[in-house]
C-alpha cells in the first residue's frame, strides 16, 4: 500500500490500472539518484545530474508520469534504516518539480499532496534539504493554486504547513 501521504494522488491512478511498470531506463537513473551518495567521480561530473535529465526527459515526453516514479520512490522515502535513501529520494522529487513541464501537468490534488508530503519530511533531518527545495519551489511555481486550496478545517493549506 502507499503511504497515507499519497494517498490522496492515487484518485489519478485509475487511468494506469494495467499499466506496464516503470521503464527501465527511467527506474536505473531514480535507482541511481537514490543510491548514489558520492558528489562526482574523477571527471567532476555528478551521475546524479545525468539521471535526474533521463528521468525528466521522460516525464517531459510523457513515457512516465511523477505518479509512477512517487510509487517506486515508496520503498526508500520510507526506509527508517536508510536515512541517506529518504534523503536523496526527497531531493529527487524536490528537483523533478523544478521542472516546468512537470510544473504544468500538477491539478490541485497534485499539489495538495506534495504540500502535505514536503512538510511531513520537515521533521526527519535528513530530509529536510528536499522538504525545504520542494515546498519552496510549489510556493514559487503554484501560487494561484496555493491561495485557494484549505484543509479539511477550512485553514488555508500556506498556514497549516
Amino acid at each position: 500500500g502507499a503511504p497515507a501521504w499519497f494517498r490522496p494522488y492515487l484518485l489519478d491512478a485509475a487511468p494506469m490500472a494495467g499499466a506496464p511498470s516503470l521503464d527501465k531506463d527511467v527506474k536505473e537513473a531514480v535507482d541511481c539518484y537514490v543510491k548514489t551518495d558520492a558528489f562526482g567521480e574523477a571527471s567532476g561530473e555528478d551521475p546524479r545530474e545525468k539521471a535526474l535529465e533521463v528521468v525528466l526527459e521522460a516525464l517531459r515526453a510523457s513515457k512516465v508520469q511523477l505518479l509512477e516514479i512517487v510509487l517506486h520512490l515508496e520503498a526508500p522515502l520510507n526506509d527508517s534504516s536508510n536515512p541517506q535513501g529518504r534523503r536523496q529520494a526527497t531531493k529527487f522529487l524536490a528537483e523533478c518539480l523544478k521542472d516546468a513541464t512537470v510544473q504544468k501537468s500538477l491539478n490541485f490534488k497534485h499539489v495538495l499532496t506534495f504540500i502535505h508530503f514536503f512538510s511531513s519530511k520537515l521533521c526527519d533531518w535528513q530530509c529536510i534539504e528536499g522538504a525545504v527545495s520542494g515546498l519552496t519551489t510549489l510556493l514559487l511555481q503554484q501560487a494561484p493554486q496555493l491561495r485557494t486550496l484549505q484543509e479539511d478545517d477550512g485553514t488555508p493549506v500556506v498556514v497549516a504547513m
